[in-house]
């Protein structure tokens, strides 16, 4: 399901990318990282995250727990209850 919602959205992503996309502040995502919630590789000082990472982290428990979810995470969860 929220592989058909993100079919455009490019394989790998910059920290900004996913900030943009999930409406979620760029220091987040990077939290995220930084405890593994999603995997990233880093080239040159950059991170780049898969788009099945943010796909599987928007999939779990911890995430649907999460009391401060964005608009967006907010809204996509709701399509798909």
């Amino acid at each position: 399901m929220l592989e058909d919602l993100l079919s455009a959205v490019p394989d790998t992503l910059t920290v900004d990318e996913v900030a943009e996309l999930t409406g979620y502040h760029r220091k987040t995502i990077l939290r995220y990282v930084q405890r593994k919630y999603i995997y990233a590789v880093t080239i040159m000082g950059k991170y780049y995250i898969s788009k099945q990472s943010i796909i599987n982290y928007l999939a779990t428990d911890k995430a649907f727990k999460n009391t401060q979810k964005s608009k967006w995470h907010e809204e996509t969860i709701s399509k798909y209850q």
